[in-house]
């Protein structure tokens, strides 16, 4: 009997470690394509003008993960997932403030770009899906979680290579977090 749960759990953490690695991979080519868009986008441009496009695309990131969690709050189960998800807003909501707390400063509009609406896109994509998960929602919101940080991990790394100037620590900052929240994502689908 121990040998068949034993076989069992082995075959749920093989089910959640392929779920994890789905994700990851779904994420970072999601950000590969985010990526090379930045470059494409910011790259040629001058330092006010990179910045208000990078602000743009993390504020929207901030407004995507914002957004995700509110929808999914109403449905979750797990605890750790509920807490998860109210850090996200928690967090998210703070630094879209610090966001736009640094832009007025520097006397810079955010510029929207083809990156922010990909983004938008991926953040509205990801709340219809968990319209319509039900028991599966705690699941499904992690697995978001883990494909929206690694795309967003990896469009921060372009924003970072491509803004000089004020708003280039802030945006290692930004990195730093979102890289935080991506491991921690992973690490709840994983036990889930």
């Amino acid at each position: 009997m121990l040998a068949a749960a034993a076989a069992g759990c082995d075959d749920e953490n093989e089910f959640n470690d392929d779920l994890v690695n789905v994700a990851i991979d779904v994420g970072d080519a999601r950000g590969e394509e985010l990526a090379i868009m930045t470059d494409q986008e910011l790259g040629p441009q001058p330092e006010d003008i990179s910045t208000a496009m990078a602000a743009m695309i993390v504020m929207t990131i901030d407004q995507g993960e914002i957004a995700t969690a509110q929808a999914a709050l109403p449905n979750l189960i797990d605890a750790q997932v509920v807490e998860f998800a109210n850090r996200m807003i928690d967090e998210h909501t703070s630094h879209l403030e610090q966001t736009q707390n640094l832009v007025a400063d520097l006397g810079i509009t955010p510029m929207d770009t083809a990156v922010a609406a990909g983004l938008r896109n991926d953040a509205e994509a990801a709340i219809r899906e968990l319209q319509v998960a039900g028991a599966a929602t705690d699941v499904v919101y992690m697995r978001t979680q883990v494909e929206m940080h690694s795309a967003a991990l990896t469009v921060a790394d372009a924003l970072v290579d491509n803004v000089d100037g004020d708003f280039h620590d802030f945006l290692k900052d930004t990195r730093d977090m979102i890289s935080d929240h991506r491991q921690d994502a992973i690490d709840l689908l994983r036990d889930l």
